[in-house]
């Protein structure tokens, strides 16, 4: 038996054998390339360069609130507070020198408050740095009277301390005033430092994004050309470049503020840990207790990635322009 071949109705178009995905494919347009493409320069390595460049500027913008808000819990702790030191004087029992401390100091206007401390308190504060109370009980330990003033109504200190001086033998005022000087030296340095890091981050980047502009340009030189020669203003085309770098410096930088904030919640962590005498000594401790940012220093990240994208727009149109204008 002979076979039967199928016969094809002449009125049928011959595109209705073809699947239809490959029709699909052939009848829409192709998609239009962007004039400047993902990959290349501008795309991940420029991507991880700006990303890292954000991360080191939030965590220096971290450190240096971080830092302020310590040395500011620190002179705080001090600027209320003075001490009088009683040293051991021969003949004379310490807790008449004491005693005699305290009457004069309760009869000082300004003092809300006088307490002295024991010798088990005064071993207590040293045992961290000089090791066993029984080496310390070799040791002419000087008394202690912690004091509180009025802020607001503080007392006459040089008069203070002359009296205190004059009337207890042994006896001085420290005020914690040179202590206060040198912590906020210190905050303004550490201010200064963390501005020029953030600085350098910025001219570094400024820099990096120079150089990928004007790659992107000189790789995209013809299809550019060709724009402009069609009748693309100059502000067509640096829109689509800024465009692509704005997006960069917000996306990079909201990473990177991502991982600026896990790094702070692990150093908060470690510093509560530490707090509990669970990782390190006493003395660490007593110097650094708890490093947190306050919830508003966790926002300030926000702004790094929100300079990022302004600064990678301003950049980028600048050189777009000059670019552009040189081919006019």
């Amino acid at each position: 038996m002979a076979d039967v071949q199928p016969i094809m109705p002449e009125h049928v178009d011959a595109r209705a054998q073809v699947p239809t995905v490959e029709l699909a494919r052939r009848v829409m347009p192709p998609k239009p390339s962007p004039i400047i493409p993902s990959s290349g320069v501008a795309g991940k390595p420029l991507f991880l360069v700006v990303t890292a460049m954000c991360y080191l500027a939030s965590i220096t913008l971290g450190a240096s609130l971080l830092i302020s808000n310590k040395i500011n819990e620190w002179t705080s702790d001090v600027s209320n507070e003075i001490t009088v030191q009683i040293r051991p004087m021969r003949g004379i029992n310490s807790e008449t020198q004491v005693a005699d401390a305290i009457s004069i100091l309760n009869n000082t206007a300004g003092v809300t408050r006088s307490e002295p401390m024991s010798r088990e308190d005064s071993f207590a504060l040293l045992e961290p740095w000089l090791g066993s109370a029984h080496l310390l009980d070799d040791l002419p330990i000087p008394r202690l009277i912690a004091i509180e003033i009025d802020l607001k109504n503080p007392p006459n200190l040089p008069e203070l301390s002359a009296r205190i001086e004059a009337e207890v033998s042994g006896a001085t005022i420290d005020d914690h005033r040179r202590w206060q000087i040198g912590l906020a030296r210190m905050a303004s340095s550490m201010q200064l430092i963390a501005a020029a890091v953030i600085a350098l981050v910025g001219a570094t980047t400024i820099a990096v994004i120079v150089f990928a502009t004007r790659a992107v340009i000189a790789g995209n030189r013809e299809v550019i050309e060709v724009l402009h020669l069609t009748g693309a203003t100059e502000g067509f085309v640096a829109y689509h470049v800024q465009k692509r770098f704005f997006f960069l410096g917000l996306i990079s930088g909201t990473i990177a503020g991502i991982l600026a904030v896990l790094t702070f919640l692990v150093l908060n962590t470690i510093s509560g840990a530490v707090a509990a005498g669970s990782v390190t000594g006493e003395p660490l401790n007593l110097m650094v207790g708890m490093l947190s940012l306050p919830i508003s220093g966790y926002g300030l990240f926000a702004t790094v990635a929100v300079g990022a994208a302004i600064l990678g727009v301003l950049t980028s149109r600048y050189v777009v322009m000059s670019v552009l204008r040189s081919l006019a």
